[in-house]
């Protein structure tokens, strides 16, 4: 019995030295990733101001900058606004995939963290940057187990250009590869070979060109205002959808649209949000789509109206953000954007603006770009209704560019919201899905499980294109 009783000791004695040293271990371990933490925090706000710095700077003056990041700095970006936040795996594909940001908020990401996003005063093209996970090594593993991790370092060089501050990993131009280094804590440099090897970066948007624009369409914006517009129905009248109203406005007033106001209508049951850019009146151009959902009408309650007409909300709202960037080159035209509501009624919201607009005031609306029924995931293409030969010739030219399979239809539809401005003479250009409107058409499963990026960016893309072509000077 005595030898059990040296056993039990032991084995006991093992399993308490086990304990305390997986305590001792996670101890040492958040307080190295906990300095690490700390530093990419400084480096971040180094940066900040930096771009603060260089917005009043002269055209031409650089600076260059190394920036490390452990392993709970999931993203470094650029956004229009404190509240751009992205799922992890979002900003891990933005990030291999070598997508920009853009904005004048410079965001961190931090895991199982409050977002941090820091106000400048000038707008900056950004490279998305942070931590990405490694695959399994027996590297990774040992610097794992040793309480260190590893550091993902950038060399980026920040310039000074005409209209934003342009940002550059390595210092290089633009497309050229450059390659990701990885730091150990204790100093020691390797090459990063076990993710990505190389970073091989995009143009950045430094001209107001519709081959360059389309390229700032970002499917990660639209897909966060999404998921907040369909946390409830937005029926006509309704508290949701009034609130949908204020936040739809100040995403407009973010973006640099100018004279972003309400319209009532109804006795102000109704409210489109209006939001435009340009100063001339030689045309103005209509781009808009519904924010209101059905209820009446809705074969399945709720219907939280993601493809319909969520998406297409959205994508006039991405639109205009990205075409704000430009605005001082819309000199002789004025590119209107509105969000109508009561279209699930009857185009009550469009009908009311063509008739204070175009009947009452008389003005000069002979455009209308529609938006609905927008990124079902199953869709194969869009569906492009026309009835203008410059909305034709440009909107083929942007499929083929876009490489979209585009359903061309000249007609202007019916049903929608470039109704009432087709019957008064405008000419139309209405995107949609090529699949309807979905196989959720009106039904509680029309949710973001519906949405795909890649259907939300064609559309998108596709409007931009066709805007920038017609009516950037």
């Amino acid at each position: 019995m005595k030898g059990v009783a040296q056993w039990i000791l032991v084995i006991g004695s093992i399993i308490v030295a086990l304990i305390i040293f997986a305590i001792a271990y996670n101890q040492i371990l958040q307080v190295n990733q906990g300095i690490i933490e700390q530093r990419s925090i400084d480096q971040y706000n180094e940066i900040v101001s930096n771009l603060n710095n260089l917005c009043w700077s002269y055209i031409g003056t650089r600076k260059p900058l190394t920036i490390n990041l452990g392993q709970t700095i999931e993203g470094i970006y650029a956004a229009n606004s404190s509240y751009v936040d992205y799922e992890k795996e979002q900003l891990i594909n933005s990030i291999t995939s070598n997508k920009y940001s853009s904005g004048n908020y410079f965001c961190l990401k931090i895991s199982n963290k409050r977002l941090i996003c820091k106000n400048f005063e000038c707008n900056v093209n950004f490279p998305f940057i942070g931590y990405i996970p490694e695959q399994f090594s027996l590297t990774a593993l040992y610097y794992s187990l040793m309480g260190k991790g590893k550091i993902y370092t950038y060399q980026i060089t920040l310039r000074r250009d005409a209209d934003a501050i342009n940002v550059f990993i390595s210092g290089q131009e633009p497309t050229t590869t450059i390659p990701r280094t990885s730091t150990t804590s204790n100093g020691t440099t390797t090459t990063a070979n076990q993710t990505s090897t190389t970073i091989t970066t995009t143009t950045i948007v430094t001209e107001c060109k519709s081959e360059e624009l389309v390229k700032s369409v970002d499917s990660n914006i639209m897909i966060e205002t999404l998921k907040y517009l369909i946390q409830n129905p937005r029926n006509y009248g309704s508290d949701w959808n009034k609130k949908t109203a204020d936040y739809i406005s100040e995403k407009l007033k973010s973006y640099g649209l100018d004279n972003v106001h309400f319209e009532d209508f109804d006795s102000g049951s109704g409210r489109n949000v209006v939001g435009e850019i340009g100063t001339g009146n030689n045309i103005i151009v209509v781009t808009g789509g519904h924010r209101d959902t059905p209820k009446g009408t809705c074969y399945s309650w709720p219907c939280p109206g993601a493809v319909d007409n969520g998406g297409g909300a959205v994508n006039v709202m991405e639109v205009a953000r990205v075409l704000a960037s430009c605005k001082n080159y819309i000199k002789n035209n004025k590119l209107r954007f509105v969000l109508f509501d009561g279209e699930e009624l009857g185009m009550v919201g469009s009908g009311a603006y063509a008739t204070q607009h175009m009947d009452n005031n008389g003005e000069n609306i002979n455009r209308m770009v529609n938006f609905d029924c927008i990124g079902d995931k199953d869709a194969t293409g869009l569906t492009v209704y026309r009835t203008a030969d410059d909305f034709s010739k440009s909107a083929d030219k942007g499929c083929q560019l876009l490489d979209i399979n585009c359903q061309k239809v000249n007609s202007a539809g019916s049903s929608s919201d470039q109704t009432p401005f087709a019957s008064r003479g405008a000419k139309i250009l209405w995107i949609k899905i090529n699949n309807g409107c979905g196989s959720c058409y009106h039904q509680s499963c029309d949710d973001i499980n519906r949405i795909g990026s890649s259907q939300m960016e064609w559309s998108a893309k596709l409007g931009t294109y066709v805007l920038a072509d017609l009516y950037l000077n």
